[in-house]
Parts: structure tokens; sequence; C-alpha cells
């Protein structure tokens, strides 16, 4: 009988949770029962889910029960770490800190071997509240010290910005996404998917935090609790 798990939330939280479930999909089928509230990211939760050729999804109204979800309850620490790493039979749920997932060819974007990525926004319904700033961006398209790659579904007015830049927004996939983060030098960008894509993949990262105290929590409960991850965060 296939096994069946209560899951839910976010884009960057069913990223977390096909982390924590990474151990069982290698080897065995899995139904997903998401609930989100926001219908316009469940194809991008379902495309999440598919990294994992063998989690299946299937949505849900009721937000109860809620068994797994993309947060590592910080006082709960140790509990949660006992949990989420896998066992020596690794049948048990287990967070995959580093996973690697089937992903493709990039080519079609044509990019340098050596760049770093940039997100402008994040959040599927916080896109106002977490982003870049412009002079954040001009720092970074002149500092980085490599072509900058631009990713993401944002649609703000870079224009007036100079630079090496490479604008891929709106033209690639999730796994494409992931595929070009994972082979680049340098990812900026606010707390969300992409941001624990690259941690996830030792991708060095520098987060910005438009909005302190929500951003806090978020940083908190998701990548602070984790070192194989937070180490990768350039403060």
């Amino acid at each position: 009988m296939m096994k069946s798990y209560y899951t839910g939330g976010s884009l960057g939280d069913t990223y977390v949770i096909v982390c924590k479930l990474y151990s069982i999909a290698k080897k065995e089928k899995i139904l997903c029962r998401h609930y989100t509230a926001q219908d316009a990211i469940k194809p991008a939760v379902r495309e999440i889910y598919s990294l994992m050729p063998n989690i299946t999804v299937e949505f849900r109204d009721d937000i109860q029960p809620l068994g797994i979800t993309g947060q590592f309850i910080h006082h709960k620490l140790v509990g949660n770490r006992m949990t989420y790493l896998p066992d020596n039979d690794g049948y048990d749920l287990g967070l995959e800190c580093h996973p690697e997932f089937e992903l493709g060819s990039v080519k079609r974007f044509r990019v340098p071997k050596d760049y770093a990525v940039l997100q402008l926004q994040s959040g599927a319904n916080l896109k106002k509240m977490r982003h870049v700033n412009t002079e954040d961006v001009d720092k970074i398209i002149a500092d980085s010290g490599y072509p900058v790659v631009i990713i993401g579904k944002d649609d703000v007015d870079i224009s007036q910005i100079e630079g090496n830049m490479i604008d891929l927004r709106g033209r690639t996939s999730i796994k494409e996404s992931i595929k070009i983060i994972k082979d680049s030098r340098h990812f900026y960008g606010c707390l969300g998917l992409l941001s624990l894509v690259a941690l996830s993949h030792q991708v060095y990262s520098t987060l910005y935090k438009p909005n302190y105290l929500k951003d806090k929590h978020a940083y908190e409960s998701r990548i602070q609790p984790i070192a194989e991850w937070s180490r990768y965060v350039i403060q």
C-alpha cells in the first residue's frame, strides 16, 4: 500500500517537504495530500513534487490534519533532526540536506561557464515585500565579479540598470531554474524557494531581508536550524 502524508504550504515549504521525504521517495512511491490556500501556485507546487518521480500529489481543501511542514521549529531542533534525519535503512522520514535531482540541460539559454544568479523578488503572495532594491541590484551587477543571470517571474523594470546581465525571467521552468542555480558561483535574492534551492546545492548566497520581523521568522524556522544550509549564507 502506498504511503501517504498530509502536507501543506508555499513553494518554499514544498521544496523543504521534498527534502524531508527524499530518502523515502528514492525507494518507494508515496502520496502527498497537500493543502494551499493559493490556487495560483498549485501548478508550481506540482512541479516541485515532480522533482521526485515517486511522489504523487493531490490537493485538498482542508488545512487539517497537517503532518509534514516546510519548517523546523527552532526550540525543538534536536527533536526535529531526530525525526527528519534518516536512520540506517533509510525508510524513516529523513531530511536530505543536499538532494540530487534529474534536471536536464539548460544549453538553450547559453549561459556562460561562470556566473552569478539574481532573483529580484520572491514569494507568491509577498512579492512587494520580498524584493532586492535598486541600489542593491546596482551593487550586485557592479561587484559580483561574474555575469549575472536574472531568473524568476517578476516584471520589475531593470531597463535603467547597466552591466553584464542575462535576463531569463519568465523563461525557465522550476527544474531549469534549479539547474542554473546549482551550476552558479553565487546566489543573490530574498528568502523563498530559490534561496532554499541555492543553499541545499551548496551555493554561497547573499540573502536580503526587506521585512525584518517576517523574514526573521522565516529564516529562523527554515534555514538557521540546518547547519548544512546556513553555513552557505553570506551575512
